[in-house]
């Protein structure tokens, strides 16, 4: 690793208070021991507790190192995550969570590979161990999802990038900032390198359930019209064949002849599906069109230091 590579580290906070300080001092121990210059930006994602403050006394040791930013409100992770890329100022940025389930140590391993490769990102992967029983269902979905979409994805939040992808990403006006599908669509040299996962040792995960289903959601309007419908119709049928059911036997019941019975169950069923899929066109393409409009998102800063 050359030491004139200035090495920023983004960390999207969101009530993170009781982690702030052991995070900083593990990643300015691993970075300054082995002779790298190194910032730290916060970007305080609307927290509810005290972790601007904590973020406050941070940067009273660490003035040279750190810089943070206060959003007004929260963004969800992807966003304060690329509002922090736009302020790095390194030759390589690293993003890695609050929580510390990711060691700070382990960023000398990225630092390493990406020497080694040159490669545009590097990513550290990990077996995810560590998820709750619900939480485990949808991150499976999430994948599977990813993949239908965008073939096999072993992305995870800890990265390396370089200064010159970081420029392209910032740059994209993709509606949905979701950071590794604009990687995805720049087609860059990627590495992936397995570094060590812990469990939380502060408190509960800030992805909850409904913010997961949320970036789904936002995923299928804006990324694969054909794989929404295709989900949604997957939906559909499971209620059409409800239908079925229930409409076989009041026919089956009213005329007692199987043929009338099939004849009208066929009609209600194509009856169903054309206006049911005519009406989910329609909300998809709104919901596009909204999310289209925040394009333009810029957050709104109410602090920094």
């Amino acid at each position: 690793m050359s030491e004139n590579k200035l090495v920023s580290v983004v960390v999207p906070v969101y009530n993170s208070e009781l982690s702030l300080p052991e995070l900083t001092e593990r990643i300015h121990i691993t970075l300054s021991s082995s002779h790298i210059p190194y910032e730290i930006i916060f970007v305080d994602d609307g927290s509810k507790d005290n972790s601007w403050a904590k973020i406050e006394n941070i940067r009273t040791g660490y003035s040279d190192s750190v810089r943070a930013y206060k959003l007004k409100k929260n963004t969800g992770q992807q966003n304060a995550t690329f509002f922090g890329l736009t302020k790095a100022k390194g030759d390589l940025v690293i993003t890695i969570d609050d929580d510390l389930q990711f060691p700070p140590e382990e960023i000398i391993k990225l630092l390493d590979e990406q020497m080694k490769t040159s490669a545009d990102i590097v990513y550290g992967t990990y077996r995810k161990d560590y998820l709750s029983s619900i939480r485990s269902i949808l991150s499976v979905f999430f994948r599977i999802l990813a993949f239908l979409l965008f073939g096999l994805n072993r992305s995870t939040s800890f990265r390396l990038i370089n200064k010159s992808l970081i420029r392209k990403i910032i740059n994209n006006n993709n509606s949905i900032r979701v950071i590794d599908l604009l990687i995805k669509d720049l087609d860059p040299r990627i590495q992936y390198l397995k570094v060590r996962h812990c469990k939380r040792k502060y408190s509960v995960s800030n992805y909850t359930i409904v913010s997961l289903m949320k970036l789904s959601v936002h995923i299928l309007a804006i990324y694969s019209v054909y794989t929404t419908r295709m989900v949604l119709y997957s939906l559909i049928a499971a209620v059409i064949f409800l239908i079925i059911l229930g409409s076989r036997f009041v026919f089956h019941e009213m005329f007692y002849n199987p043929i009338i019975s099939l004849f009208s169950i066929s009609m209600i069923t194509v009856s169903s599906v054309t206006l049911i899929a005519g009406f989910t066109e329609i909300c998809l393409l709104n919901y596009k069109k909204k999310l289209t409009a925040t394009n333009s998102y810029n957050p709104e800063v109410e602090d920094q230091l």
